[in-house]
């Protein structure tokens, strides 16, 4: 032990931990730098640059199947008012008519209507 034997064991050991804990402990590190950049950059202000990527097109894409519903709906909307609108008129008109129009309008109508018949889907 006097030839520093106690000293030459303790180097030797903590040159194999250091060798050995290395890789471990330098990506504890980058996991370290990479939580005080997120964390500083939202304290900065700078929210944008700690959302993670996919954050975004998650985002991006939900935002426009929002648009495309709502113009969807919207344009349905309008549709069936128009189409409303078109049958209360001719609702309105049909009363107006005797006799002959009458006859002539419901002969119009009875092929129509039997074409369109809901009873016959299966």
């Amino acid at each position: 032990l006097s030839d520093n034997l106690g000293d030459k064991v303790k180097d030797a050991l903590y040159e194999g931990f250091r060798r050995e804990f290395a890789d471990e402990r330098k990506k504890l590190y980058d996991v370290v730098n990479d939580m005080r950049y997120k964390a500083q950059s939202i304290i900065w202000g700078q929210w944008w640059r700690a959302t993670p990527h996919w954050a975004y097109t998650i985002f991006a894409v939900l935002l426009l199947a929002a648009v495309g519903f709502g113009y969807g709906f919207f344009y349905l909307l309008n549709e069936n008012s128009k189409l409303k609108n078109v049958e209360w008129l001719y609702r309105y008109e049909r009363l107006w008519w005797e006799g002959k129009q009458q006859e002539d309008l419901l002969r119009r109508e009875k092929p129509l209507l039997s074409a369109h018949d809901m009873s016959r889907i299966p």
